[in-house]
This record gives C-alpha cells, structure tokens and sequence, in this order.
C-alpha cells in the first residue's frame, strides 16, 4: 500500500514516514502541495492514501505561507474531487483552521505524533 505524504517541513516527513513504513506501508514524499499533485496525477503510481499537512507552504517564493494556492486545505480539495477513492488524513497543530474543509478530508490528526502513536498509521488498514 502507497502512501503520499506531503509537508514542507522534512523533519516531519521523516517522522511519519518512520512511523508508517515502521507498519509496512511504502511512503511517497511531497515537499509541497504542487509536488504531492504531480505524483498523484502521475498515470505510473497508485496512490492508496494521503497524509498532508494543513499549513503546508508551497516551495515557491511567491505564496505565503500558509494562504498559498497549494496549501494542504486546497490540496485536500483536489484530491477529493479527482480522487474520491484515496483517504485523506489532514495532519494540523491547529484544528480550528480545518473546518472548512471537513467534507474533503477523512480524518484529522491534531496535535503532536508522538512515536508510540499507532493512529496515523492504523488509519490505512482496512
């Protein structure tokens, strides 16, 4: 099973890719909503859920973070549009942000992951 996650901040694509591949998942990282699109719209890969970060900023310069055109709320948007089928899980520190969204997004991870956290990765299982 294929996981995109998308952030822009590597530490913590490194962590739930740890925690995820820790449960046999195969991870597919994104640096930023623009990346995580081009790999799900890529007709080579099957993508089997996401995992994006809500105030995710694009790499480009000229978005500001996180009102960006390709932040982890549009994002979600996208891939629930084009791809119904992929579950979506929107990793914020802030849920009060999310509420716009909630029809998009299949699950909402607030807070902190800690490493003994088995959710996120339970999440996918059937």
């Amino acid at each position: 099973m294929k996981i995109l996650i998308a952030d822009d901040e590597a530490i913590h694509r490194e962590f739930v890719r740890s925690l995820l591949t820790s449960q046999g998942y195969e991870v597919i990282e994104a640096t930023d909503g623009r990346h995580a699109l081009s790999i799900l719209e890529n007709p080579d890969l099957t993508i089997d859920g996401a995992v994006l970060d809500f105030n995710m900023a694009p790499q480009d310069a000229k978005y500001e973070k996180p009102i960006g055109k390709y932040n982890g709320a549009s994002v979600a948007k996208v891939v629930h549009n084009k791809f119904p089928t992929i579950p979506i899980v929107m990793r914020t520190g802030n849920p009060k942000y999310i509420c716009d969204i909630f029809m998009e997004v299949d699950y909402i991870y607030s807070g902190k992951i800690q490493a003994h956290d088995q959710k996120l990765a339970s999440y996918f299982r059937d």
